[in-house]
């Protein structure tokens, strides 16, 4: 069965590489969306649910990914069987301009590939830096600019949320605390843009989409690199324990 997923994995980015052709963008989407369902189609939904997903995302700089890379051996050392999903933003092809409706879809592709890929195997916790929900989040921000239609977003939406995760940590800081971590304002990630980010982020998590996910808030504002990476580490940890409680 993984074979079998893999191999459509690699037809749908094949299929996306191709998609470049098509000039106009709104039909770009479209073809984007037959092709995702196209996959999904193929995944056995029972399996899916058989692993514990968490996703880290939120505030830039707020400390999702150095979080994560300090629970994973404090976990596995725990004794439980942990993978680690990473932000697919890191291993965008060069070809795939930044911060476009392109390089959006493809993140998205790619995290939904790399996590019904885990599902078929051994692993019983995936933890996801910026994976479905997130890639939610940004669809939204993407219809508020006027690159994806509403019709598109719910369409997305709808084939996506099956696959959200079982908890969402959302890891959050103020717009002048992101910009001062970074070291000051880039040409995209301004002030105003975190403030933004953070109104959209908020609103998103109120939202019916995600009425089934549990959520935590953590502000890292105050906390140390140890004390935010701690209480994530025992959160998971109890929210793991629950679930295989009410799973037995």
């Amino acid at each position: 069965m993984l074979n079998i997923i893999k191999d459509s994995v690699a037809q749908c980015f094949e299929k996306f590489s191709s998609l470049f052709l098509i000039d106009d963008t709104n039909e770009f989407v479209w073809n984007y969306i037959e092709t995702l369902k196209s996959l999904l189609a193929t995944v056995d939904m029972p399996v899916i649910n058989s692993l514990y997903t968490v996703e880290l995302f939120g505030t830039p700089e707020a400390g999702k990914t150095t979080t994560i890379s300090r629970i994973l051996t404090p976990l596995r050392n725990s004794g439980v069987s942990v993978t680690y999903l990473r932000e697919s933003a890191e291993i965008l092809p060069d070809n795939i301009p930044k911060n476009s409706i392109y390089s959006h879809l493809w993140m998205q592709l790619n995290t939904i590939s790399s996590l019904i890929c885990t599902n078929l195997e051994t692993n019983k916790i995936a933890i996801l830096d910026r994976g479905i929900a997130d890639t939610l989040c940004w669809s939204e921000i993407f219809v508020k600019k006027g690159e994806l239609s509403k019709t598109q977003y719910n369409e997305i939406s709808k084939t996506l949320i099956p696959f959200l995760p079982n908890n969402i940590i959302v890891f959050v800081v103020s717009p002048e605390e992101s910009i001062r971590r970074r070291g000051g304002e880039g040409q995209i990630v301004t002030l105003d843009f975190i403030k933004d980010y953070n109104c959209n982020l908020l609103q998103f998590c109120g939202s019916s989409i995600l009425r089934d996910v549990t959520i935590k808030f953590i502000t890292t504002e105050d906390l140390s690199i140890y004390e935010a990476s701690k209480i994530t580490e025992k959160y998971i940890l109890n929210s793991y324990t629950q679930w295989l409680k009410s799973n037995e």
